[in-house]
Parts: structure tokens; sequence; C-alpha cells
């Protein structure tokens, strides 16, 4: 069943540096008119730079973490020494989007795609934002049936975006291409690349499609 989303135009997914260093002024006019004492402010820009700490470890486009925290988590699982899924997924013809809508819409887009595979993420699985327009999940899988099933799962999910509104201009859907394998032993370095080569086979094949390392291959 087609989802069909209606959305404002893109503006309060686009950069909050004009309303941070708003806020900052107001405070330092607040300290020089007698508003704020030296306590307040210092209170004040404290408790800014602790969420700006915390939002660096959070993509706010997509509003899950980002690549450095996905990192932390697979370097956790390597050194844990345990067998892993990977998932990678990637937006199809995201630039298009860009280019023909508006980076705008192409936020919306990458939001869309977040929301949907949070959604549809078991209890323990972990999700970030790779880079781009790619994401990554992570999460324990039986075998490679189960990893292609939950891939196939999410690939459904998001093409059931076929259309979404913006300011009255209708979008076309989205899909995206998924590359997956369990990792084992040896440098998840590697392991990626194989992976990637795998979401480099589901585009070549026409998109919207899943592949994954079979066990002999890893």
């Amino acid at each position: 069943m087609s989802e069909k989303t209606n959305l404002p135009a893109g503006s309060e997914l686009l950069s909050r540096k004009d309303h941070h260093r708003a806020r900052v002024d107001r405070i330092f006019d607040g300290l020089k008119d007698g508003t704020f004492n030296e306590e307040q402010v210092r209170k004040m820009l404290t408790g800014m730079l602790t969420i700006a700490d915390l939002k660096g470890s959070q993509d706010n486009v997509m509003k899950m973490p980002n690549r450095s925290e996905f990192d932390k988590k697979v370097q956790k699982l390597v050194d844990e020494g345990v067998e892993f899924g990977f998932i990678i997924a990637d937006i199809d013809h995201f630039k298009d989007f860009n280019d023909k809508y508006g980076h705008g819409v192409g936020d919306i887009v990458l939001a869309l795609v977040g929301n949907s595979l949070k959604e549809s993420l078991r209890e323990g699985d972990f999700i970030a934002r790779w880079g781009g327009e790619e994401i990554g999940i992570l999460g324990f899988f039986k075998n490679e049936k189960e990893l292609k099933e939950i891939s196939e799962r999410l690939r459904i999910k998001i093409a059931g975006i076929d259309h979404f509104t913006v300011s009255h201009e209708v979008i076309p859907g989205i899909t995206v291409s998924l590359g997956a394998g369990i990792f084992k032993s040896g440098k998840f370095e590697d392991f990626f690349q194989k992976v990637d080569g795998k979401l480099y086979e589901a585009k070549k094949a026409g998109r919207n499609q899943v592949r994954i390392i079979e066990s002999e291959n890893v």
C-alpha cells in the first residue's frame, strides 16, 4: 500500500545555524542591558554547549546517530568478537531530487527515508546515517535468509512512499538499493568493501533491489 505524504516546504529541515547565532546574540544583549547577570549567562551558554555536544552524535536531518557513532558501535562489536549483520541502504537517484526540486526537498527525502527505516527496525537494531544518502544498519541475524528477509522488508517499506507533496508540487516516489552481509571475523574495512560491492550490484541490476553476501563468499 502506498504512502501519500503532505509536507510543508522543508525550511524546518534546513540549517539551524541562524537560530543558534540569534540565541547567542540575545544572551549577550541581555548581559549588556542588564536583563541577565554573568552567572545566568554562564548557565545558559553551558546549557547550549551541552545540547550541542549531544547533537554532535546525531544527524539533524535524519534524526538518527551519525557516522561517528556508527563507527564506535562497529568497533565495539568487533572488539567483543561477535557475529553481526550489516546492511547499507542507498537512496536511488537522490541527486535528481536535489537537482530538480532543490536541497530542501532533498532533506525531506532523507527525513522520510530515515523515519520509515526506523519504524521498520527490530528492537536492538542500530541505525545511523553513514554519509550523504547512505544509511548503515547493524543487527543480529540467525542466518543470511533472515538478513535478506529483513533487508527486503526495509526495501518494500521505502518503495511504499510512491509520491509525496511539497507546497502543492507532487514529488515522485522514493526507492533504496541495499547491500548486506554477516560479519564473522577479520577486518571490518575489508568486509565493508564486499557489502559495498553488493550495493553496487543492486544498483547495476536496476536499483530498488537487495543483494547479500553468501556465506561461502565472506
